[in-house]
């Protein structure tokens, strides 16, 4: 049997750090969370262009095309040009995109629309569910997530619950009733799609 060793950069200072020994914490695991990313948003994305400070991550793409835009800009990416809508609600402007499939491909665009200005977003999509009484419709605003998938460490430290940090309005609050008749908090599970 042959075991592979690998080397990675360590946090903070360029040297390799090496991986080699059962039981050793995957390098997705170490808490590098201060060093600056390889890659900045803040350093590729044009400049000139800037967004509203507001953001809806629709993973409708027929719902984002539906709704009429003020102005589309685009996002550079490996699937070509990305549309951004810049959307009018309520006399307020905000950027609408669909935010492709993954985690991975999402991340990228939610810190680009960061780096064009968006200072607070929200995700809107689908899931099953393994609560019987969450039918077809019914709204569960994630309060938490159960973290199985890679994204997430490269933003908070290593654990197995993220847990929100926002601002949202209650379950039960006049705001969540005004969108939709049924909705609760609950946690929601990303998991890596099966090959």
């Amino acid at each position: 049997m042959v075991e592979r060793t690998t080397s990675v950069p360590a946090p903070g200072n360029g040297s390799a750090a090496r991986h080699d020994r059962p039981g050793d914490p995957l390098p997705l695991c170490e808490d590098d969370l201060a060093d600056s990313g390889v890659l900045e948003p803040h350093r590729v994305v044009p400049r000139r262009l800037r967004l509203p400070e507001a953001a809806v991550l629709c993973f409708f793409p027929e719902v984002v095309s539906a709704v009429p835009a003020v102005r589309t800009v685009h996002l550079s990416s490996e699937l070509g040009p990305w549309p951004v809508h810049e959307i009018e609600r309520g006399g307020r402007r905000l950027a609408m995109i669909q935010p492709g499939i993954g985690a991975p491909l999402s991340a990228i665009f939610l810190e680009e629309l960061i780096a064009l200005g968006v200072r607070a977003a929200v995700a809107v999509g689908g899931a099953g569910s393994l609560v019987p009484e969450l039918t077809v419709g019914h709204a569960v605003v994630v309060d938490s997530a159960l973290r199985d998938e890679g994204t997430s460490f490269h933003y908070l430290p290593a654990g197995r619950v993220a847990r929100s940090t926002g601002r949202r309005p209650a379950p039960d609050s006049t705001a969540a009733r005004s969108t939709t008749p049924r909705s609760t908090a609950g946690r929601g599970w990303r998991r890596p799609p099966t090959p």
